[in-house]
């Protein structure tokens, strides 16, 4: 027969078992819960006790709330206490509650799960139980009774109740995903939902709330968003968002209000006088106001549910570009940074989550900075709910990418609380991306070293648990390095020591590239000093290392991008770096640094990097005077000719030569065979055409030198003829374009070289601007006086105006790797946007 009624079934409880046949699992489209269907049978009982027939069967379903879940909890150890604690998971299914779990932290790290707050402040406690089992009879809402929902929408225009009730039992169907394809495609269900919303969503936030979640649910799956947007549901969210905007201000108009009114009744009640019929007047109009308060509060909780359900609508809408961009046109970033300053910590990492998606174009980021997101953001780190911090990190380093918002971000004092951050593995993976995009400022460097974080890097470095540092650790530890009060804490105590030690056996680049801004913070205090020799206090720093890092960089399976940065570690150490009683002369004996060098630079072979620090490294050799015959007697100043050929066009490379070939040529040994056995002069001249600046200063400085040593014989002549013509540039181009020439006056006898030259107009008659020595035109046709020369004075001798020559210079073009400089840091090798994080 047919099924007996329910209070039938009530009455005859006694005579029937239960019997609980556990059925399908998934999550809550909505709330971070899983959705547990199960059928309760009912059986009969014959006389003899035994079971008879089934009698009913009923499906229902429970929900298990999960509460405290996430990004890091235990998956496994929380899948078997759900199984412990609910009945109606069979134990077998324990691996699908895991991979149920899994999928709600994905959604909890989106912004997706935990739809409802219940109004709890995110900055209170946790609940400390792991998982509340909540079971919700749900059966009373079936597919069949649709029709009877439907009509419930129609009914009670003023009383809203029965339209609750109607869109509850509709939501109701929508927790099965089985239903959602047979609803959105009745026609009737979705105009009479779009209808109610549009007609009634100022009336009734309860019924505002359950069309939203409908819709909601709907808008997961990406292949119901063209049946949404033609029953315009997004323009419906908006809606919403503008009328919810407008409530915020006005409780917030009025909450000032209040303030002002109980600032007054305070003031008003420390008054002796005060009858008391005017102080029960004020206790009364006190006491109405924290009622006020109290109902606002429960408003705003009630707000925040509809304001979460309605964004993540909005968010599932906006995969679309072009709809996002509409939502962006109605002033959906405006909305967004409005709530920021909710309460509920499911509303505000919805929030987040949307800025961060809308934080991949420019556009939208510069709205964001100039709308003050970024101190808002801010002031959400730290705190005590997790999946917040960890989507408004992520929102704050897509934010880092604009230069105005990195300042923003300093203004607002977030670099001690990121430091603070690196102390807790949850988030130090993208904390540490995000103080990298904060590192590259200079400023921001200095602002480092009044926080703990250049010995908590430091300590990262040197225990990391992999062989290679993590690029976010490496890139920053690099970037921090620049500064000098850094490397100098990164120096200190045995870190250097550890961090040479650790490179030795890792091979790790990155390291590499911090030893090597080490090494040019005591570069630089060296060149600061006056007498190295007793002023330099930093001579301890490098002297146990030396050798370490020749052993690095000449074995046979070091690879070329170590080598490089070695190499130029190296090149930034002095003779004062080395360890007692050593020179250089004894390490190229001993290492055979000339072979190693000489392979470094096969012509044809040597890439630009690899050639630029060799070249480096030279230099510093030279400064070394027992090393010089040990140079001279090898192929290394050949070498370093062929390299002036092969790489004739890197400016670098040719600025870098030149100052080596200058510290050469200080030597007679060196200069003797860069003189003599190449024509390495010869394009010394020719640099002093160069259209670069340093490159002529350095060319003009090495040709000093040459001079200096052979000022009688014809190269110093040709020299100093070379040199005339490159500081008089503009002066003879304008005397050849009005027709002026200039002649030796006798024969065999050089006005450069004897006295001041004649000139000859070839037309006759003395030119306009004409001087009685060259000096003079110098300045007046717009000479290099500015940079200093050489010029003539009024006997014909040469004048000396070069300004003073640094050792170590550095073209001043944009374009150019600042490798002279030393400690530049190759982005194309450095990390990018997409790092993992590590615990």
């Amino acid at each position: 027969g047919p099924p007996a009624p329910r209070a039938a079934v009530g009455r005859a409880m006694p005579d029937l078992k239960k019997r609980i046949r556990p059925g399908g699992l998934e999550l809550d489209p909505t709330d971070c819960a899983i959705v547990v269907h199960y059928d309760v049978e009912y059986i009969s009982k014959g006389g003899d006790g035994r079971e008879s027939k089934l009698v009913k069967v009923e499906s229902k379903v429970t929900r298990v709330v999960l509460k405290t879940l996430k990004p890091t909890s235990n998956t496994a150890r929380m899948a078997e206490d759900v199984v412990r604690k609910c009945k109606y998971i069979a134990p077998q299914e324990q691996p699908l509650v895991e991979q149920l779990l899994a999928q709600l932290q994905e959604r909890i790290a989106s912004g997706g799960a935990g739809a409802e707050s219940k109004g709890e402040d995110w900055k209170d406690e946790e609940d400390k139980g792991r998982v509340r089992v909540r079971e919700e009879d749900l059966g009373e809402a079936r597919m069949e009774e649709v029709e009877t929902y439907l009509e419930l929408l129609y009914e009670g225009q003023e009383d809203m109740t029965e339209k609750i009730h109607g869109t509850a039992m509709l939501l109701k169907l929508c927790y099965n995903v089985g239903n959602l394809e047979v609803l959105i495609q009745n026609n009737t269900i979705m105009g009479a939902l779009s209808r109610v919303l549009s007609d009634e969503f100022k009336k009734s936030m309860d019924l505002c709330y359950n069309i939203v979640r409908i819709f909601l649910a709907f808008s997961n799956f990406a292949e119901m968003h063209p049946i949404l947007a033609n029953y315009r549901v997004g323009v419906a969210m908006l809606k919403i968002l503008e009328l919810e905007a407008k409530r915020i201000g006005h409780r917030e108009e009025i909450a000032r209000k209040h303030a002002a009114e109980d600032a007054e009744a305070a003031k008003a009640l420390e008054d002796p006088n005060l009858t008391i019929e005017e102080r029960s007047r004020i206790d009364h109009d006190i006491t109405r106001r924290q009622r006020d308060a109290a109902k606002a509060k429960a408003l705003c909780q009630k707000q925040d549910r509809l304001l979460f359900a309605v964004f993540y609508v909005l968010m599932n809408l906006a995969q679309d570009l072009g709809v996002e961009r509409k939502m962006i046109k109605k002033k959906l970033i405006e909305y967004l940074l409005l709530l920021l300053d909710r309460g509920s910590a499911n509303l505000l990492v919805m929030v987040c989550a949307f800025l961060k998606k809308l934080s991949v174009f420019e556009e939208n980021v510069e709205a964001m900075v100039d709308a003050g997101a970024v101190p808002r953001v801010a002031r959400l780190l730290p705190c005590s709910n997790e999946p917040l911090m960890h989507m408004a990190l992520r929102l704050l380093f897509n934010l880092s990418f604009h230069g105005e918002a990195r300042e923003e971000m300093l203004k607002a004092s977030l670099l001690p609380k990121l430091v603070a951050l690196l102390k807790k593995p949850a988030f130090r993976g993208k904390t540490l991306q995000l103080l990298y995009h904060l590192s590259a400022s200079d400023r921001c460097k200095a602002l480092f070293t009044y926080t703990d974080a250049v010995p908590i890097v430091m300590k990262f470095l040197l225990n990391f648990p992999q062989p290679q540092v993590p690029g976010e650790l490496g890139a920053l530890a690099v970037n921090l390095s620049l500064n000098a009060r850094n490397a100098e804490i990164m120096a200190s105590g045995r870190s250097l020591g550890q961090l040479i030690e650790r490179l030795c056996s890792t091979k790790d680049r990155l390291l590499a590239k911090v030893a090597r801004n080490i090494a040019l913070w005591t570069f630089n205090l060296q060149a600061e000093t006056q007498n190295p020799q007793r002023e330099y206090r930093q001579r301890h720093v490098w002297a146990p290392h030396v050798r370490s890092l020749l052993s690095l960089c000449t074995q046979h399976d070091a690879s070329s991008d170590l080598i490089v940065e070695v190499i130029g570690t190296l090149a930034c150490l002095s003779t004062h770096d080395l360890p007692r009683n050593t020179s250089w002369s004894d390490l190229m004996h001993e290492y055979q640094l000339t072979s190693f060098i000489i392979k470094l630079l096969v012509p044809g072979m040597s890439e630009p990097d690899m050639a630029l620090e060799v070249v480096l490294f030279v230099g510093q050799l030279a400064m070394d005077p027992e090393a010089a015959p040990l140079l001279a007697s090898s192929q290394v100043i050949r070498c370093l000719y062929e390299l002036m050929k092969d790489k004739g066009d890197d400016a670098e490379i040719v600025l870098q030569l030149l100052v080596a070939f200058r510290r050469l040529c200080v030597h007679d040994a060196t200069r003797e065979e860069l003189l003599y056995s190449t024509r390495a002069v010869v394009d010394m001249m020719e640099q002093l055409r160069s259209e670069h600046p340093r490159i002529r200063e350095a060319a003009d400085a090495c040709l000093q030198v040459v001079l200096e040593a052979d000022r009688g014989g014809s190269m110093g002549q040709q020299i100093r003829k070379r040199r005339f013509e490159s500081y008089n540039r503009k002066w003879l181009e304008a005397m050849e374009m009005d027709g002026i020439s200039f002649r030796q006056d006798a024969e065999g006898a050089d006005p450069m070289l004897d006295g001041p030259p004649q000139y000859h107009h070839q037309g006759g008659g003395g030119g306009p601007g004409v001087a009685t020595h060259p000096g003079e035109y110098k300045a007046e046709y717009g000479g290099f006086a500015d940079q200093g020369g050489y010029g003539m004075d009024s006997t014909g001798n040469f004048t000396d105006e070069a300004h003073g020559y640094e050792e170590r210079v550095s073209l001043d073009v944009d374009t150019l790797e600042q490798a002279a400089d030393g400690g530049y840091y190759d982005h194309h090798d450095g990390p990018g946007g997409n790092y993992k994080g590590w615990d």
